[in-house]
């Protein structure tokens, strides 16, 4: 009788150990989920920022060059942004950098393709993509919502680009996107990882149907 009693005892240390150990790891994980999600929350922060300051205190004048902007002194985490993208249906609003910075990924921001013309180019093609998911930077999640009709909005130098969706497909994912292109019209193409096939790129197209200022 006197075995089984401290065998019982020892069975008992060690559930009450691994429940000791279970709960640590619980606090661990709440810990770095929440200091994740507070860098999410910093980082998106940080991007709404540099919207604002993109849209409304960098002025350009008649051949697009900044001329002025507020008497504030620039924040360091303000993003110098070139351009930003509204889509209103899925409540999207980001800022891009330019081709060439070392940000201009999609592991970092919208990525604004290298074969792309900017929106000022008459008859031009502004490619854009980003990751879909769960990420931080997973901008496009939403994109497969878009129909035929929806706007798209491009702000660059000054102007406010609206665009009409005209077509979405998918393609299948070889790293390379075919592009249905009418060279005829000013044309906006986002792109992203399919949300039911990962072996499908998603292409959403867009005509150009007016321009106005907003600055």
């Amino acid at each position: 009788m006197l075995v089984k009693g401290k065998n019982l005892n020892k069975g008992r240390r060690k559930v009450n150990q691994f429940f000791w150990i279970g709960l640590l790891f619980i606090f661990i994980g709440i810990i770095i989920l929440s200091i994740n999600l507070y860098k999410t929350y910093q980082h998106n922060c940080g991007e709404q920022k540099s919207v604002t300051y993109y849209l409304e205190e960098k002025i350009f004048d008649s051949s697009n060059l900044v001329v002025d902007v507020t008497e504030a002194k620039v924040e360091e985490d303000i993003i110098d942004y070139v351009a930003v993208i509204e889509i209103p249906k899925i409540n999207l609003k980001r800022g891009m950098v330019a081709i060439d910075d070392k940000d201009n990924t999609v592991e970092k921001n919208i990525q604004i393709i290298k074969e792309s013309d900017m929106p000022d180019i008459t008859n031009g093609i502004f490619i854009l993509a980003s990751h879909s998911g769960w990420g931080r930077t997973a901008y496009f999640t939403n994109l497969d919502k878009l129909k035929i009709d929806d706007s798209v909005f491009i702000y660059y130098k000054g102007k406010k680009y609206v665009y009409q969706i005209i077509e979405t497909y998918v393609v299948n994912k070889t790293g390379e996107v075919s592009i249905h292109r009418d060279p005829t019209h000013t044309q906006l193409a986002l792109t992203t990882c399919s949300n039911t096939n990962d072996k499908e790129q998603l292409v959403v197209m867009a005509n150009l149907i007016s321009k106005d200022d907003y600055s």
